[in-house]
């Protein structure tokens, strides 16, 4: 810290009951003279900088790898390791509490970032493990939409409630046209429908009304 001038002692507002010392000093970053108040003590063990630069200096304590850590991709990452790894987050008994984990490669961002731009990632998207019973990796994971992510788990929540059930025909044709749709597979029919496996919706497609 460099002082350029010394003011003397100031009162900082018109309401200050004390005075303080005041100088014009150089800023540390910039180079550029202001005016702040003087504490020698402080200017002998600190780096002093001005408004701008202090400002600077704390919008890149905010960024990650030049990305803002309030993103939304970086949010979703976040979420994602507070989940496996912190043991005080809400969720974690149904993630790390259970031995779900984060990828080694995934914990670092920039390599999570670039398989999420790669592989189909919008603001309208959400992370979704194929496997609900695997890991947060690339062979496991994909964007879907949030109601599609709704969907899925409400299948799971329904699932193994009973089991071996009958249904009735109704219900045989309903599984019939949703299977022709393409959007459910034998398993998560099985899982809707409170039935034994995907062999018993094999069997339902298969045997004619």
């Amino acid at each position: 810290m460099k002082i350029i001038k010394n003011l003397g002692m100031q009162y900082p507002t018109k309401n200050s009951k004390k005075k303080l010392k005041y100088g014009i000093v150089e800023c540390d970053n910039c180079k550029k003279h202001f005016k702040t108040s003087i504490i020698l003590k402080k200017l002998k063990s600190n780096n002093i900088v001005c408004k701008n630069c202090k400002y600077i200096k704390i919008s890149k304590s905010n960024t990650i790898h030049g990305e803002s850590r309030t993103s939304r991709l970086n949010s979703i990452w976040r979420g994602i390791r507070s989940r496996c790894n912190n043991k005080n987050n809400t969720a974690y008994h149904i993630y790390g509490g259970k031995g779900i984990i984060i990828c080694n490669k995934w914990n670092n961002y920039i390599n999570f970032k670039s398989w999420a731009l790669s592989n189909g990632y919008s603001d309208q998207l959400t992370i979704e493990r194929k496997n609900s019973n695997k890991n947060y990796e690339p062979s496991n994971c994909e964007w879907i939409t949030k109601s599609e992510n709704s969907r899925r788990c409400a299948i799971r929540k329904n699932y193994g409630k009973k089991s071996n059930i009958k249904i009735s025909e109704k219900e045989a044709d309903e599984i019939r046209k949703l299977y022709k749709t393409k959007q459910y597979t034998q398993l998560e029919l099985a899982m809707l429908y409170n039935l034994a496996g995907p062999s018993s919706i094999s069997y339902i497609i298969n045997t004619k009304n």
